[in-house]
């Protein structure tokens, strides 16, 4: 099963070897052009990790559905989603909603990570954060109560 924490050790630098062990198996060929790859790892709840390579080196990767679904008194709320600029440090995010799921990492051209960050909740709302040098650059919400 391919599970959260799985997805969270796979690091940007890891080759396709590294990552295939990890998870276990060969990822499905989403994209594969000689240098840049892309590979996909679907659990039968159709819950997903995809692994994007650029010279058999990671460059990115994505979960879907792995993380937690927020309910009850947990689930974020508009009210919250309109305190969040873009600017702010990740710990003030935190410090508003929770602690968030990793989503998706980028590796930009620097060399440096954009992280998105989602708080899920079980009805389909969601926040969705991303985060580059520990700042929000872009924030989107969806169906929020």
């Amino acid at each position: 099963m391919f599970t959260l924490e799985k997805y969270l050790s796979i690091q940007p630098g890891d080759n396709y070897a590294s990552v295939k062990d990890l998870l276990g198996s060969d990822g499905e060929a989403i994209v594969d052009t000689g240098t840049m790859k892309q590979s996909k790892w679907t659990n039968k709840d159709q819950s997903s990790i995809s692994v994007t390579f650029n010279d058999d080196k990671v460059v990115g990767k994505t979960q879907d559905r792995l993380g937690p679904q927020l309910k009850d008194t947990q689930a974020v709320k508009q009210s919250q989603y309109n305190q969040l600029k873009e600017g702010m440090d990740l710990s003030e995010v935190t410090n508003i909603l929770g602690e968030g799921t990793e989503m998706m990492l980028n590796v930009v051209e620097n060399g440096e990570a954009s992280i998105t960050y989602i708080w899920q909740n079980r009805d389909g709302g969601n926040i969705m954060v991303t985060v580059k040098d520990g700042k929000v650059t872009k924030l989107a919400d969806m169906m929020l109560k």
